[in-house]
Order: C-alpha cells, then structure tokens, then sequence
C-alpha cells in the first residue's frame, strides 16, 4: 500500500473513530438521564421520558449508519488529497533525481518549496551529486588523458613489429601484432567512452536504415556462431528506420553482439520489433550465461562504451539486466 493510500485510510480512521466516540457520548448522557428519571421516580414537564429518550437514540443510531458511510468516503477523499498534496514534493524531487544526467550532477536538482526540511534534504542531495560529478569528471578526464597517451606508444610498437617481423618467428609476431591490435582497441574504445561521458563526443542525427545495419552485422555474426558453435536466432523485418547517429548506432550493436557471443553458452537471439505507439523501435540481444573464470571477465568496457553512446544521442535508451543464466541487452531508439 502506498504513502498516501495509507495517511488517507488513517484520516478517514480517526473521523470515524472521534464521530464513534461522539455517538457513544450523547448516548451514554441519555442513558444516564434516562436512568436518573427512573430512580428519582419524578419527571418534570422540561426532563424527557424514558419513551422520547430511546427514540432519540434510536434515531442517533440510524442517522450514524446513514451518514457514516459518506462521512467515511468524503474523509478518505480529503485524507487523500492532503496526502497527495503532502508527498508532491518528494516526487517532484524523485523525478528530478531520475531525469539528472552525467552532465547535469553539478548542477543538482531544483528545491520544490520553501520547507525548511525539504530545503536541507534538497541542499544534501545536491552537494552529494556535486561531489559524485566531480569524481566522475576526474575518472573521466584520467581515463582519457591515459587513452591518449597509450595511442602512440602502441602505433610506434605495432610499427616496429611490422618492420622487424622477418626476423621474428612467424607465430610469435603475429601473436604480437594481434595482442596490440586488441590493445589498441581497448584504448580507442576507452576514449570515446571518457569523451561520449563527458559530452565532448560530437554526434549527427540523421534518418538511419536500421534493418540494412543489422542485416550487415548479420552476415559477421553468423559465420562467428558457426565457428563458437553457438546458435543464433535474428529476427529483423525490413524497412525499420531509425533516427541517430550511424557510427554510433553500429558501434552500439557491434559490442552487444561481440558481448554475445563471447560469453554465450549456446545461444544468441536479436530481436527488433517494429515501432510501438510511442514511435520507438526497440532491438533486444539476448544470451545464456556460460561459467567463466575470473580471467575470462573481461573489462566491462564495451557494456560503458555502449551505455555512453546511446546516452549521447537524443531519445535513445540502452538497459542490460542479468539474471543467473540469461543476460538481456535492450537498446531503443526514435523513429526517422
């Protein structure tokens, strides 16, 4: 039961209660008046008799049964809109908590009333969100500064291994030459994901083909599941147009699909569903979980990278969830 459901049901509780009470106290008066004039065996023309008194509360009876009902209803009602009214603000201040975005934690949220309770809590709230936003933007700015500096070294190492590899056995320079490539993927990843957090990653926005992408991706993913062995399941229909940028948009379902496969046991599924009313097409990646060591982990960063691209485009959404052995990717994007 709710918040405000619960304050409604406890107002409409103690009207009913103090109206009970006040029943019972007029009929315990009359009662007592009634058995004073027994006692006294006297009855003065202005006192009741014992007749008129039960009548009265005969009639106070009934009249609390007919109009308990609606007291009770219009009770629960202005219980209701108190409590509503009473609980506005703790929405107002959870919708801003959930609309703030990576660029928006130094500025906060607004305070919704001159409250000062609710002014300390707003004013706690925003200098824990100052405080996060400015860690995030030093991890962020870290890790791009690192992911820069890394790009050199690694060009001018895999360089040399090209120039120097007749004089290096043949297996352990290309071993070499693909251990950098990946690194190399690593670092470029990891810079667009600090400049996509830190809204420094410049995106268009134009009409897309979205089946056409996914048709592309399905050719290289499917032979990828012949060779792991892994069933795949693709369900897109044609003419899905989607509006975003199509770097971005093709990166975002690279590294679900590589996520995929790599740590699927038997089976991958992509489904894109035509557009729902709200003009949103949605594509889930699904996957069974397999064991895997801790080595086999990896580093998350295709999960981040796929996060902070689809934030930085206008309308777009990605969620994952996992569960003990399925693994569900969602990424949902505006119609062109």
């Amino acid at each position: 039961m709710t918040l405000r459901l619960r304050l409604a049901f406890l107002f409409a509780a103690v009207l009913a209660i103090l109206s009970g009470l006040f029943l019972i106290s007029a009929q315990g008066h009359l009662l007592r008046q009634l058995e004073k004039n027994r006692i006294s065996g006297q009855s003065a023309s202005h006192d009741l008799d014992e007749r008129e008194i039960r009548a009265l509360i005969r009639e106070l009876t009934g009249l609390w049964f007919i109009a308990g009902v609606p007291v009770m209803g219009l009770s629960f009602l202005l219980g209701f809109l108190l409590a509503s009214r009473s609980v506005h603000h703790l929405r107002q201040i959870n919708d801003g908590l959930g609309a703030i975005r990576t660029e928006d934690l130094s500025r906060g949220i607004k305070v919704p009333d001159q409250d000062p309770e609710l002014q300390n809590l707003v004013r706690n709230i925003n200098d824990l969100l100052a405080r996060v936003g400015k860690s995030y933007g030093e991890l962020s700015e870290f890790s791009a500064r690192v992911a820069h500096e890394l790009r050199t070294p690694l060009a001018l190492l895999r360089l040399r291994i090209e120039e120097n590899a007749a004089k290096l056995p043949a297996d352990f320079s290309e071993d070499l030459q693909e251990e950098i490539r990946r690194l190399s993927r690593l670092v470029e990843r990891s810079l667009v994901a600090s400049r996509a957090e830190g809204g420094m990653l410049e995106l268009t926005s134009t009409p897309l083909d979205l089946s056409a992408i996914l048709g592309d991706l399905h050719e290289d993913y499917a032979a990828l599941a012949g060779v792991k062995d892994l069933t795949l399941g693709w369900q897109c229909p044609t003419g899905l147009t989607v509006q975003g940028d199509h770097d971005a948009v093709r990166q975002i379902l690279h590294n679900l699909l590589d996520n995929a496969m790599r740590y699927s046991g038997s089976q991958v599924s992509l489904v894109a569903s035509p557009a729902d009313p709200t003009g949103r097409i949605h594509i889930n990646i699904t996957n069974d979980l397999k064991k895997i060591t801790a080595a086999e982990r990896g580093t998350g960063l295709g999960l981040r990278l796929s996060r902070a691209l689809a934030a930085a485009m206008p309308g777009w959404i990605f969620r994952d969830t996992s569960d003990h052995d399925l693994h569900r990717a969602t990424l949902s994007g505006p119609t062109a």
